[in-house]
């Protein structure tokens, strides 16, 4: 998403897109538009959907820079793994389920999202 972050009249509150991002299991990488080299109310807005859905924000100090922000998503999104697992005690009550997923070696970034929406019960 390319945005100054900034809310526009928009239809859903900032936690609720959040949730829906999060339950269409959507990562969301965000490039500001704010150039200038302070961040802004906006590009807090854009981390906080980033880091909760496990994308990543970026911050270009110039114009000439956003195509350093969309090779980087590009290469990110080339070397990503999927790690998949079941609870011991899997309830299908559709509650939000906090997940820490991080190496022992250091020397790897891990990034992911903050969490699942569990599924609900068939009707």
């Amino acid at each position: 998403m390319v945005s100054d972050g900034d809310d526009n009249y928009s239809r859903a509150e900032e936690p609720d897109a959040i949730k829906m991002c999060q339950r269409a299991e959507t990562s969301v990488y965000t490039i500001s538009t704010n150039v200038s080299p302070s961040k802004d109310k906006g590009d807090e807005v854009l981390r906080r959907l980033s880091v909760a859905t496990g994308g990543r924000a970026f911050y270009p100090t110039k114009i000439e820079d956003v195509a350093v922000g969309f090779r980087s998503i590009e290469e990110e999104l080339r070397s990503q793994y999927l790690l998949q697992y079941r609870p011991a005690e899997f309830k299908q009550d559709g509650s939000f389920r906090t997940i820490y997923l991080f190496s022992l070696d250091q020397r790897f970034k891990v990034r992911t999202r903050q969490g699942y929406f569990a599924p609900r019960p068939p009707q």
